[in-house]
């Protein structure tokens, strides 16, 4: 994801980058206004989120990217691409 992070960090920012965009962390709740915002936030920056698929460190970390990309990503054929390389 980052030049330099360390796996279980990078694990960790996907993991709850998901939540927050999915609307749930650890099993509870997101409030909707927070979701929306999040999504909206990520969408705003979604190449990083492509950027992390693509030069993920470990498997768990490439899914948390691609389920996260599940969520926000609005252009299919983007998402198609990015999951074909």
């Amino acid at each position: 994801m980052l030049e330099g992070m360390a796996v279980p960090q990078e694990k960790e920012i996907l993991r709850l980058l998901l939540g927050f965009v999915s609307g749930e962390v650890d099993g509870d709740s997101v409030e909707d206004s927070l979701q929306a915002r999040c999504v909206e936030t990520v969408r705003d920056g979604l190449w990083l989120v492509h950027r992390a698929f693509l030069g993920a460190q470990t498997p768990e970390a490439k899914g948390y990217a691609d389920d996260v990309l599940d969520i926000v990503e609005w252009d299919s054929a983007r998402l198609r691409h990015y999951r074909a390389r």
